[in-house]
């Protein structure tokens, strides 16, 4: 019989402790599993060639995806944020400022997909006027024009 809680947590630990195999997938590898296979295989005489290999192109894949993560984060958005910052442009007038650039581009699509009568006016209103501008202030407007071009630049450099 067990007498105190601290006896009564050991011995529930000893009993239902995870095996070294399951910690290592739950924590370390997930792919643990697929790598013993491949042990086996290579045990019993067998090859497993480089280009089939599941365990090597799962890993190669999980660090292309993070270079290009990164890649994205150094090439595109740290020039933009620091232009941003520049430019002492809030990000939400920046989110507005792209949300309505692309604005008719959407609208004429999904007049094409779903054309009702809201959807066809609004699309001919684009047409004839131009876009309707959001209420900036005038100089809100102009550093939004000098972050356009800076983005471009950023965007054309590479």
């Amino acid at each position: 019989m067990v007498e105190t809680k601290t006896q009564a947590v050991v011995t529930w630990l000893k009993n239902h402790s995870p095996d070294t195999e399951t910690m290592i997938y739950n924590f370390q590898d997930r792919m643990v599993d697929m790598l013993r296979q491949i042990e086996q295989v290579q045990k019993a005489g067998g090859t497993v060639d480089e280009v089939i290999n599941p365990y090597l192109a799962e890993e190669l894949y999980s660090q292309r995806a993070a270079s290009r993560i990164d890649e994205f984060f150094d090439k595109d958005f740290k020039p933009i944020l620091k232009a941003l910052h520049d430019f002492k442009i809030d990000y939400d007038d920046f989110q507005t400022f792209l949300h309505a650039r692309h604005a008719p581009s959407r609208n004429k699509v999904m007049a094409e997909r779903n054309p009702n009568q809201a959807l066809i006016d609004n699309h001919n209103k684009s047409k004839k006027g131009g876009l309707i501008k959001h209420p900036l202030q005038l100089n809100q407007f102009v550093r939004l024009r000098r972050l356009k071009r800076a983005q471009d630049l950023v965007c054309n450099n590479y």
